[in-house]
């Protein structure tokens, strides 16, 4: 009997334990730019074409390279606002923005920020 409540115990505890299913975003950090002074443009070039909500959708050809389609704005720490810098994140909320281009770079909010 002891056994078994060990091992029910256990059974439990592992059921209680399911991993996060956080999707990590990998980007290159691309150029100081954006609204606030420590904002970076940042490509996200495996997230072209995926319906995310910091990404538009459009279908006529945009005047500039890096757009709403393949790039945001974050905030950066010194160490990671390198150019060409490979970074991983997860999105957690889009903020307001300063730029009038309605096709401009969503400025978003992000955690677990790191070097890829």
């Amino acid at each position: 009997m002891r056994y078994l409540i060990l091992f029910l115990s256990f059974t439990l505890l592992l059921a209680g334990c399911g991993r996060d299913k956080d999707e990590y975003i990998s980007g290159i950090v691309i150029e100081k730019s954006g609204c606030l002074p420590d904002s970076y443009l940042v490509e996200l070039p495996g997230e072209v074409g995926k319906k995310k909500p910091y990404l538009c959708e459009t279908t006529v050809p945009l005047a500039t390279l890096l757009n709403c389609t393949n790039s945001v704005y974050i905030r950066l720490p010194p160490a990671l606002a390198i150019a060409g810098k490979k970074i991983r994140f997860l999105y957690v909320d889009t903020q307001p923005s300063c730029l009038s281009y309605s096709f401009a770079p969503q400025h978003i909010t992000v955690k677990s920020l790191r070097a890829d």
